[in-house]
């Protein structure tokens, strides 16, 4: 099932969704090709999910098992006519190989670079608590054409009760939308200001707001991986069952975010611009969902002005940063933003142990910054290495 690879070549597999109609049974099979033929392929960034309810799949006319979040995934890319090139991790790379687990991982920049497009699947629903909703059926092909039948994805958010998780998905979306256009926050038609002078989501935008809640909550924010994937992508859609929209609404809503709240022109712009408990800690927890996913995209933009201690540096306040995001092997924590640094010295290594590896990462910082700012933690990292320099050793 798993040809071998050609590290030299810069070879990967991809996945193709053979074509099949919606309640047809998925079938798969795995190409090998080399990035160097620049392959035209979407690259898939998703959480691989529970493995409680797997779901079986076709793979080289073998049967195949896959999390019921990737099926979901793989039904909604699938078109009716015409094959699709898709690179997924779980499958294209040979899971119990730690071999080639580590040369792959190696290459992941690449990987997602080259991607025409990065698919950021969210899932087929948003939340628990609105399973209640009926699905609707349909690949994501059928999707587009939906929301174009609107003039634009707004006038969805006046829409309640939803119909069905496409529509709440398109909520959703344009909630994320709006707040991402340009405009100062409290002039924005989502929100009003109470009898105290508070201000508040407006009730006609009560349910397309808990929808983008849900939206924030997806458990793809909290992903390691799903750094490098986002920032290095060259292009990029949300996809939520088969509603999608492009990726930079995601950009867009951060920048706008950072610009006006929490202590930007917004919250001082009038006394009355004052948020509810519930409102403002809402708000904190979007902003914990983007977990320095902006900053380090902004960042990724500037390496070229670092020299290679500043870059070393940079690496470890990213891996602070995102000690939060979860991994399924603790390795990934470190592994899973490398492709942000190409040849910063620290290579992926799935042979041996976590413990070992760690200690060789340690090991590194801490001859590469001749200190321990590695071992400090947040306190020392507050302050400026260059007007606080370390003891050297």
């Amino acid at each position: 099932m798993f040809q071998s690879l050609d590290s030299s070549r810069r070879e990967i597999r991809l996945l193709r969704i053979l074509p099949g109609a919606w309640f047809d049974s998925i079938r798969l099979d795995l190409d090998v090709v080399s990035l160097d033929a620049k392959p035209q392929y979407q690259a898939l960034s998703y959480v691989w999910g529970s493995e409680a309810d797997p779901k079986t799949v076709t793979l080289h006319d073998q049967r195949f098992q896959v999390t019921s979040n990737l099926y979901n995934a793989l039904r909604r890319l699938r078109k009716s006519r015409v094959s699709v090139a898709l690179w997924v991790d779980a499958v294209c790379i040979n899971q119990k190989d730690n071999a080639e687990r580590t040369q792959q991982v190696s290459i992941m920049n690449h990987i997602y670079e080259n991607a025409f497009e990065v698919v950021i699947w969210l899932g087929d629903s948003l939340s628990d608590s609105l399973k209640g909703l009926e699905r609707s059926p349909g690949s994501l092909e059928d999707g587009p054409r939906y929301v174009a039948k609107h003039a634009s994805i707004g006038n969805f958010g006046r829409r309640e009760p939803f119909d069905n998780t496409e529509t709440e998905a398109a909520a959703a979306f344009t909630i994320l939308q709006l707040l991402g256009e340009p405009g100062h926050w409290d002039s924005k038609e989502i929100f009003a200001v109470n009898q105290e002078g508070q201000f508040v989501v407006a009730e006609i935008y009560h349910a397309a707001w808990q929808a983008f809640l849900g939206l924030m909550s997806c458990s793809w924010w909290s992903r390691m991986w799903i750094v490098q994937e986002f920032v290095l992508a060259r292009d990029s859609q949300v996809v939520v069952g088969n509603v999608a929209v492009p990726g930079h609404l995601i950009t867009d809503f951060y920048h706008s975010y950072i610009s006006h709240l929490p202590s930007g022109c917004c919250c001082h712009l009038t006394v009355s611009w004052r948020m509810t408990s519930d409102l403002w800690g809402e708000m904190m927890n979007i902003r914990r969902a983007d977990m320095g996913l902006n900053a380090i995209r902004n960042q990724h933009r500037d390496h070229g002005a670092h020299d290679g201690n500043r870059l070393t540096a940079l690496l470890r306040k990213t891996l602070w940063m995102l000690r939060p995001k979860e991994a399924t092997d603790p390795r990934d924590k470190i592994c899973g933003v490398l492709g942000l640094f190409p040849g910063i010295g620290i290579t992926p290594d799935y042979t041996s142990e976590a413990a070992k590896f760690f200690s060789y990462a340690t090991e590194f910082f801490i001859r590469a910054e001749e200190g321990l700012m590695i071992l400090a933690g947040q306190v020392l990292s507050q302050y400026n290495q260059e007007n606080q320099p370390m003891r050297q050793i």
